[in-house]
């Protein structure tokens, strides 16, 4: 949240492609508990692991499968106060743990400003 501060830039955490499959959702809830703040869970194409973040309390994730059943499965967030994206939205600055993340976003927006493509 001091990047947020410092920088005035909004910045949401999403989780690598499908990362619900092999870390679960519990580890990703846990994570917007200890931080405070919510956390994008990508689920790739599986509905299931939707399902499995809701029920754990998540309540903005990722899904990329078929229309239908993508539909579906937004009712189901939004009638739990939830959010279900297809697109992560943009722009997007990847980093791991070791980046400085201050650092990383002015050095994004020096070389980018206003822009819209991922960096």
């Amino acid at each position: 949240m001091d990047a947020e501060c410092q920088l005035k830039l909004a910045i949401l955490p999403v989780t690598p492609p499908g990362a619900v499959a092999y870390a679960g959702p519990g580890f990703f809830a846990e994570l917007e508990r200890l931080h405070g703040r919510r956390i994008l869970a990508d689920c790739g194409e599986r509905a299931g692991d939707v399902l499995a973040c809701l029920r754990s309390g998540l309540r903005l994730v990722r899904h990329i499968g078929p229309r239908e059943r993508t539909e579906r499965l937004a009712a189901i967030a939004r009638a739990l106060g939830g959010e279900l994206r297809q697109e992560i939205g943009l722009p997007l600055l990847a980093i791991d743990s070791a980046d400085d993340l201050i650092s990383r976003c002015r050095t994004w927006r020096r070389a980018a400003p206003g822009a819209i493509q991922p960096v």
